[in-house]
Protein backbone atom coordinates (compact mmCIF):
# COMPACT_ATOMS: atom_id res chain seq x y z
CA UNK A 1 0.00 0.00 0.00
CA UNK A 2 1.34 3.27 -0.83
CA UNK A 3 2.89 5.20 1.68
CA UNK A 4 1.02 8.71 3.31
CA UNK A 5 2.33 11.22 5.26
CA UNK A 6 1.58 14.33 6.68
CA UNK A 7 4.37 17.39 6.73
CA UNK A 8 4.42 20.30 9.34
CA UNK A 9 4.82 23.82 7.86
CA UNK A 10 5.48 26.62 9.94
CA UNK A 11 3.90 29.41 7.31
CA UNK A 12 0.78 29.61 5.73
CA UNK A 13 0.39 29.20 2.10
CA UNK A 14 -3.03 27.90 0.15
CA UNK A 15 -1.62 27.75 -2.93
CA UNK A 16 0.91 24.98 -2.16
CA UNK A 17 0.88 23.43 1.50
CA UNK A 18 -1.74 25.46 2.95
CA UNK A 19 -2.69 26.11 6.88
CA UNK A 20 1.07 26.21 8.77
CA UNK A 21 1.63 26.08 12.66
CA UNK A 22 2.77 29.19 12.72
CA UNK A 23 5.64 29.26 15.06
CA UNK A 24 8.55 27.37 14.97
CA UNK A 25 9.05 23.97 14.39
CA UNK A 26 9.75 21.73 17.80
CA UNK A 27 13.20 19.55 16.80
CA UNK A 28 10.99 16.36 17.33
CA UNK A 29 8.38 18.19 14.10
CA UNK A 30 11.83 18.63 12.34
CA UNK A 31 12.87 15.07 12.62
CA UNK A 32 9.37 13.95 11.60
CA UNK A 33 9.28 16.06 8.29
CA UNK A 34 12.92 14.12 7.50
CA UNK A 35 11.54 10.73 8.56
CA UNK A 36 8.67 10.82 6.39
CA UNK A 37 10.94 12.35 3.38
CA UNK A 38 13.14 9.77 4.01
CA UNK A 39 10.22 7.20 3.84
CA UNK A 40 8.50 8.75 0.72
CA UNK A 41 11.77 8.45 -0.60
CA UNK A 42 12.60 4.53 0.30
CA UNK A 43 8.82 3.92 -1.08
CA UNK A 44 9.81 5.15 -4.78
CA UNK A 45 12.99 3.47 -4.68
CA UNK A 46 11.50 0.25 -3.46
CA UNK A 47 8.27 0.54 -5.61
CA UNK A 48 9.14 2.17 -8.85
CA UNK A 49 5.94 3.75 -11.33
CA UNK A 50 6.22 1.49 -14.52
CA UNK A 51 5.81 3.06 -17.31
CA UNK A 52 3.04 1.95 -19.72
CA UNK A 53 4.78 -0.34 -22.29
CA UNK A 54 3.21 -1.21 -26.50
CA UNK A 55 0.09 -3.62 -25.95
CA UNK A 56 -0.82 -3.71 -29.52
CA UNK A 57 0.50 -2.18 -32.96
CA UNK A 58 -2.46 -2.39 -35.29
CA UNK A 59 -2.23 -1.56 -39.30
CA UNK A 60 -4.89 -1.01 -41.38
CA UNK A 61 -3.86 0.01 -45.00
CA UNK A 62 -1.00 2.48 -45.20
CA UNK A 63 -2.12 3.59 -40.81
CA UNK A 64 -0.38 2.00 -37.77
CA UNK A 65 -1.89 2.89 -34.68
CA UNK A 66 0.15 2.21 -31.48
CA UNK A 67 -1.79 1.38 -27.78
CA UNK A 68 -0.47 1.05 -24.70
CA UNK A 69 -1.22 -1.27 -21.84
CA UNK A 70 -3.24 1.61 -20.42
CA UNK A 71 -4.96 2.17 -22.68
CA UNK A 72 -3.05 5.16 -24.58
CA UNK A 73 -3.63 5.31 -28.35
CA UNK A 74 -0.73 7.30 -30.58
CA UNK A 75 -1.44 7.16 -34.29
CA UNK A 76 -2.55 6.63 -36.36
CA UNK A 77 0.61 7.07 -38.47
CA UNK A 78 0.70 7.06 -42.66
CA UNK A 79 3.35 4.61 -43.09
CA UNK A 80 5.85 5.53 -46.52
CA UNK A 81 4.66 3.38 -49.39
CA UNK A 82 7.91 2.15 -51.74
CA UNK A 83 7.31 3.21 -55.47
CA UNK A 84 8.41 -0.02 -56.78
CA UNK A 85 7.70 0.78 -60.67
CA UNK A 86 9.12 -0.74 -63.49
CA UNK A 87 10.61 1.77 -66.07
CA UNK A 88 11.98 -0.36 -68.95
CA UNK A 89 14.93 0.09 -70.81
CA UNK A 90 17.32 2.47 -69.05
CA UNK A 91 17.14 6.01 -70.11
CA UNK A 92 19.92 8.88 -69.94
CA UNK A 93 18.51 12.20 -68.14
CA UNK A 94 15.25 10.59 -66.62
CA UNK A 95 13.91 11.39 -63.22
CA UNK A 96 14.28 8.42 -61.36
CA UNK A 97 12.93 7.28 -57.64
CA UNK A 98 14.39 5.58 -55.05
CA UNK A 99 13.30 1.53 -55.49
CA UNK A 100 12.16 2.04 -59.29
CA UNK A 101 13.58 -0.93 -61.51
CA UNK A 102 15.10 -0.80 -65.09
CA UNK A 103 16.89 -3.12 -67.54
CA UNK A 104 19.81 -3.35 -69.51
CA UNK A 105 21.55 -5.96 -71.11
CA UNK A 106 23.69 -7.22 -68.21
CA UNK A 107 20.53 -7.27 -65.66
CA UNK A 108 17.78 -5.91 -63.74
CA UNK A 109 19.03 -3.03 -61.73
CA UNK A 110 17.05 -1.10 -58.60
CA UNK A 111 17.22 2.39 -58.05
CA UNK A 112 18.66 3.18 -54.41
CA UNK A 113 17.70 7.05 -54.14
CA UNK A 114 16.01 9.75 -56.11
CA UNK A 115 18.10 11.31 -59.32
CA UNK A 116 18.22 12.07 -63.16
CA UNK A 117 20.37 9.90 -64.56
CA UNK A 118 23.43 11.66 -66.40
CA UNK A 119 23.32 11.99 -69.78
CA UNK A 120 26.39 10.32 -70.87
CA UNK A 121 26.99 6.78 -70.91
CA UNK A 122 25.59 4.38 -67.81
CA UNK A 123 27.83 4.02 -65.12
CA UNK A 124 26.57 1.22 -62.60
CA UNK A 125 28.88 3.04 -59.72
CA UNK A 126 27.47 6.49 -60.56
CA UNK A 127 26.25 7.97 -56.98
CA UNK A 128 27.27 11.14 -54.90
CA UNK A 129 28.05 11.63 -51.14
CA UNK A 130 25.05 8.85 -49.99
CA UNK A 131 26.05 6.31 -52.45
CA UNK A 132 25.57 4.52 -55.87
CA UNK A 133 22.59 5.23 -57.43
CA UNK A 134 22.20 1.79 -58.79
CA UNK A 135 21.98 -2.04 -57.84
CA UNK A 136 22.39 -4.70 -59.85
CA UNK A 137 19.80 -7.27 -58.50
CA UNK A 138 18.92 -9.91 -61.15
CA UNK A 139 22.12 -10.59 -63.79
CA UNK A 140 21.34 -11.72 -67.09
CA UNK A 141 23.40 -14.46 -68.89
CA UNK A 142 23.88 -12.81 -72.29
CA UNK A 143 22.40 -14.57 -74.79
CA UNK A 144 23.56 -16.20 -77.86
CA UNK A 145 21.51 -16.77 -81.19
CA UNK A 146 22.59 -18.05 -84.63
CA UNK A 147 20.46 -18.32 -87.98
CA UNK A 148 19.99 -20.26 -91.12
CA UNK A 149 18.13 -21.06 -94.35
CA UNK A 150 18.22 -24.04 -96.51
CA UNK A 151 16.18 -22.96 -99.80
CA UNK A 152 14.39 -26.13 -101.61
CA UNK A 153 13.95 -29.52 -100.50
CA UNK A 154 16.06 -29.57 -96.87
CA UNK A 155 19.05 -31.95 -97.54
CA UNK A 156 18.59 -32.21 -101.74
CA UNK A 157 21.93 -33.10 -103.23
CA UNK A 158 23.05 -34.20 -99.66
CA UNK A 159 24.14 -37.30 -98.97
CA UNK A 160 22.20 -38.80 -96.03
CA UNK A 161 23.66 -38.33 -92.60
CA UNK A 162 25.93 -35.83 -94.00
CA UNK A 163 25.69 -32.16 -92.31
CA UNK A 164 23.77 -29.81 -94.46
CA UNK A 165 24.39 -26.98 -92.56
CA UNK A 166 27.66 -26.39 -89.56
CA UNK A 167 28.66 -23.07 -87.21
CA UNK A 168 32.08 -23.66 -85.68
CA UNK A 169 31.54 -21.27 -82.23
CA UNK A 170 34.42 -18.87 -81.72
CA UNK A 171 33.77 -18.13 -78.14
CA UNK A 172 32.00 -20.37 -75.33
CA UNK A 173 28.05 -21.19 -75.45
CA UNK A 174 25.06 -23.70 -73.73
CA UNK A 175 21.79 -24.65 -75.13
CA UNK A 176 19.57 -25.51 -72.30
CA UNK A 177 17.20 -28.81 -72.86
CA UNK A 178 15.11 -28.19 -75.62
CA UNK A 179 16.78 -25.31 -77.32
CA UNK A 180 14.67 -22.95 -75.27
CA UNK A 181 13.10 -19.37 -77.83
CA UNK A 182 14.32 -21.21 -80.89
CA UNK A 183 12.29 -22.03 -83.79
CA UNK A 184 12.47 -23.99 -86.57
CA UNK A 185 9.61 -23.70 -90.23
CA UNK A 186 8.87 -24.78 -93.37
CA UNK A 187 7.51 -22.41 -95.97
CA UNK A 188 5.74 -25.93 -97.15
CA UNK A 189 5.09 -28.33 -94.71
CA UNK A 190 6.05 -32.31 -94.82
CA UNK A 191 3.87 -35.06 -96.19
CA UNK A 192 5.06 -37.38 -93.59
CA UNK A 193 7.15 -36.61 -90.39
CA UNK A 194 10.30 -35.21 -90.91
CA UNK A 195 13.52 -35.19 -88.25
CA UNK A 196 17.19 -33.18 -88.89
CA UNK A 197 19.61 -34.66 -86.19
CA UNK A 198 21.64 -32.20 -84.30
CA UNK A 199 25.41 -33.68 -83.58
CA UNK A 200 27.94 -31.97 -81.64
CA UNK A 201 31.08 -32.53 -83.36
CA UNK A 202 30.91 -36.21 -84.19
CA UNK A 203 27.90 -37.15 -81.55
CA UNK A 204 24.15 -36.65 -82.47
CA UNK A 205 22.84 -34.64 -79.06
CA UNK A 206 18.94 -33.62 -80.27
CA UNK A 207 17.40 -33.16 -83.68
CA UNK A 208 14.79 -30.72 -85.07
CA UNK A 209 11.37 -32.57 -86.07
CA UNK A 210 8.20 -31.92 -87.71
CA UNK A 211 5.48 -33.44 -87.81
CA UNK A 212 3.31 -34.51 -91.23
CA UNK A 213 1.73 -31.55 -92.65
CA UNK A 214 2.65 -29.39 -89.58
CA UNK A 215 5.47 -26.39 -90.91
CA UNK A 216 6.66 -25.33 -87.40
CA UNK A 217 9.39 -27.51 -86.08
CA UNK A 218 10.56 -28.40 -82.29
CA UNK A 219 13.19 -29.10 -80.58
CA UNK A 220 14.48 -32.17 -78.68
CA UNK A 221 17.54 -31.79 -76.33
CA UNK A 222 18.78 -33.47 -73.49
CA UNK A 223 20.64 -32.67 -71.08
CA UNK A 224 21.78 -29.10 -71.84
CA UNK A 225 25.00 -29.15 -73.75
CA UNK A 226 28.04 -27.07 -73.27
CA UNK A 227 29.65 -26.09 -76.80
CA UNK A 228 33.57 -24.55 -76.48
CA UNK A 229 35.34 -22.35 -78.39
CA UNK A 230 36.23 -25.01 -81.52
CA UNK A 231 33.78 -27.07 -81.43
CA UNK A 232 31.00 -27.35 -84.08
CA UNK A 233 26.79 -27.85 -84.21
CA UNK A 234 25.92 -29.52 -87.44
CA UNK A 235 22.24 -30.25 -89.03
CA UNK A 236 22.33 -33.47 -90.69
CA UNK A 237 20.64 -34.32 -93.61
CA UNK A 238 17.55 -37.34 -92.84
CA UNK A 239 17.58 -40.67 -94.25
CA UNK A 240 14.24 -40.06 -96.19
CA UNK A 241 13.77 -36.20 -97.81
CA UNK A 242 10.00 -35.51 -98.22
CA UNK A 243 9.31 -34.46 -101.74
CA UNK A 244 6.59 -31.54 -100.01
CA UNK A 245 8.84 -29.86 -97.38
CA UNK A 246 10.30 -26.58 -98.62
CA UNK A 247 12.74 -23.56 -97.41
CA UNK A 248 13.93 -24.67 -94.01
CA UNK A 249 14.32 -21.53 -91.55
CA UNK A 250 15.96 -21.94 -88.33
CA UNK A 251 16.64 -19.62 -85.37
CA UNK A 252 18.71 -21.22 -82.81
CA UNK A 253 19.46 -19.98 -79.05
CA UNK A 254 21.94 -20.49 -76.24
CA UNK A 255 23.38 -18.54 -73.71
CA UNK A 256 27.23 -16.90 -73.84
CA UNK A 257 29.75 -18.66 -71.13
CA UNK A 258 30.27 -21.98 -69.11
CA UNK A 259 27.22 -24.13 -67.71
CA UNK A 260 26.23 -23.26 -64.41
CA UNK A 261 27.61 -25.94 -62.10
Amino acid sequence: MPFTFTLTFRTTDPLKWGTGKGSVLTPVEVDENFWQVIQALLELQDNPALPSEIDTIDVVDNQMTITLTNATEFGPFTLPIASMEFTGQFAAEFVYKAFNFFERPEGLYLVLQDHTSAAGPFDPEDGNIAGPYYKLVIPYTPQFEYRFFIPGQPGFGITAGRAMHQHVFLQDVYFEVDFPGSVAILETGPLDGLSFPIKKNGGVIGSIDFLADNAIGTFALDPTMQFETGDAIRIICPTALDDDALDLTVSIKGRLGILPP
